[in-house]
């Protein structure tokens, strides 16, 4: 009974991100002021249509098959997808700092990245497997690390950039 909740509240999020592809696809000018983005000229509309109308269409097909087919490896997609967007997110918030859409947004994310995660593991205990889904946290860990390895010094300047006033000059 709870992984059918899961599985119907699953497909509902993959319609929901089908929506917002679509939308983005049909409409980007419009669409794309709900996400705080700008486009200039075609090639902005362009990226709106394909970057993120892609991604929303790609994560709400995931979620919708993983959902009809009760298959927690197709889920683990929009997860990790999902997962590497709330990173995005928390950079943003210790770069830029916290604005209300950003934690709305942040919000909404990690909660259909639990959903999802609940969704997998309890297929997974279906099936009897090793619950894999649980490696996707270490993983998007690692990979931020090695990120915040490899670029240390731009982020470590864009911080300081940011959180440290300007010195005004001797007169």
């Amino acid at each position: 009974m709870t992984q059918r909740v899961l599985r119907y509240l699953t497909g509902t999020i993959g319609l929901l991100f089908v929506l917002i592809g679509l939308s983005l696809l049909l409409a980007p000018g419009r669409q794309s002021l709900l996400f705080a983005i700008l486009p200039s000229g075609p090639a902005g509309l362009s990226t709106v249509r394909a970057d993120l109308a892609g991604l929303f269409l790609g994560m709400g097909a995931f979620c919708v098959a993983g959902a009809v087919m009760a298959s927690d490896g197709v889920l683990m997609v929009p997860a990790a997808f999902l997962s590497i967007i709330a990173f995005g997110r928390l950079v943003n918030l210790i770069a830029d700092g916290s604005s209300p859409d950003a934690a709305r947004s942040l919000v909404i994310e990690v909660i259909a990245i639990g959903l999802l995660t609940l969704a997998i593991v309890s297929l997974r205990r279906e099936q009897r497997a090793p619950t894999r889904a649980l490696l996707i946290v270490p993983l998007v860990v690692l990979v931020a690390l090695g990120g915040a390895y490899v670029f240390q010094r731009p982020l470590g300047l864009l911080l300081v950039l940011a959180h440290v006033p300007a010195c005004a000059e001797p007169t």
